[in-house]
């Protein structure tokens, strides 16, 4: 999920006069103070900037809403400023949540996460109509997977203010999640309409892409990131796998070169490039030593990230470098860690192996 915070929301004062007295009608004892207290609150709007800025504007509009006498007009004011004061002080309760969590304190943030939710409901409890709430509430119900409530936030979110890029960027990465990548190109393509360089929402829609098996269009976006950020070593990945799915060897093979030397401690561009070096059918591109070494490495860096893919990388390396017995040792470690849809394709490897057979990407 996209950060909170990313936008800062100015606040819209109300057109119409504070606390303006009916025709004939005497003003209610104390209508005078209530408009200079509210316009000390609405002061304290323009410099808040910490939590406790924002929990004593919430505060004192929490008093003064139980003031007797308090006109209509001060009333729905006092809402808004509040409903603003809360959001805010939501966005910066997620915010050190985050930094607790980075620090392994996660007690601390999942009680952050608590209070900063309960900041967004009563944010859109004073004022229905502030998107920016429902969008950060459907961030909140994300992070913990209840989708449903997160996709009903940013459904409203986007119909209350359908130009913010964030809230498409999101309901698109629920929808990703969710396999319903079609919808999720949807979402990005209005990221995309909103604003034309950015740089995640083409990874994100390459993926999709991707996963449909739209090698060609993923590797379309994956080339825009590339040239939004020619120094991020992911994105030179990305786009060596699109090369690699569509049989583009020499391209694939310096795309996991420039992210190697862009990030060297990317265990997926090794892992990657050993791939392409062990398996691939135009025996100009094999380097069986090299496979090994740099599927090794994968490993190394991988650490607890390690799955299955590198094992049976390594596998196939071996297999090409002509040592079949280890490469039915390291298969076999690949077989017991893939998820069941790809076990059958690495036993057909292990078959091979057995054979003496070397495996060629098809």
């Amino acid at each position: 999920m996209r950060e909170m915070n990313r936008t800062w929301i100015a606040l819209v004062l109300l057109a119409m006069p504070l606390a303006a007295p009916v025709r004939g009608q005497r003003p209610a004892q104390g209508a005078a103070d209530h408009r200079t207290a509210v316009q000390a609150v609405f002061q304290l709007s323009q410099t808040a900037a910490t939590m406790e800025d924002y929990t004593t504007m919430i505060d004192e509009c929490q008093r003064l809403m139980a003031e007797p006498g308090l006109a209509p007009a001060h009333q729905a004011y006092l809402k808004q400023l509040g409903s603003w004061a809360l959001n805010r002080r939501g966005e910066a309760r997620s915010e050190e949540s985050a930094a607790k969590a980075e620090a392994g304190d996660t007690e601390a943030a999942a009680q952050l996460d608590t209070q900063s939710l309960e900041d967004f409901n009563l944010a859109l409890e004073w004022d229905p109509t502030r998107w920016k709430a429902f969008h950060n509430r459907g961030v909140s119900f994300a992070m913990t997977h209840d989708y449903d409530k997160a996709l009903a936030d940013f459904d409203q979110a986007l119909r209350l203010k359908p130009t913010y890029a964030n809230t498409w960027f999101n309901r698109g990465e629920i929808h990703y999640e969710q396999g319903k990548y079609a919808e999720a190109i949807a979402d990005y393509n209005n990221v995309l309409r909103v604003n034309r360089d950015d740089a995640d929402a083409y990874t994100r829609r390459g993926h999709a892409y991707f996963k449909l098996g739209r090698y060609r269009e993923a590797l379309s976006d994956y080339s825009r990131a590339v040239t939004l950020k020619p120094d991020d070593a992911m994105a030179y990945l990305n786009r060596g796998e699109a090369y690699l799915s569509l049989s583009l060897w020499d391209p694939a093979a310096r795309d996991y070169r420039q992210a190697i030397t862009i990030d060297g401690t990317m265990g997926r561009a090794y892992q990657g490039a050993a791939w392409l070096m062990a398996a691939c059918p135009d025996q100009r591109y094999r380097y069986p030593d090299r496979a090994v070494n740099a599927a090794l490495k994968a490993i190394e860096l991988a650490g607890d990230e390690v799955d299955y893919r590198y094992y049976d990388t390594l596998a196939a390396a071996h297999a090409t470098a002509g040592d079949f017995a280890k490469a039915q040792e390291v298969i076999v470690t690949a077989i017991e860690q893939a998820p069941e849809d790809k076990a059958e394709d690495l036993k057909k490897r292990q078959t091979m192996y057995q054979q003496n057979q070397a495996y060629r990407i098809q």
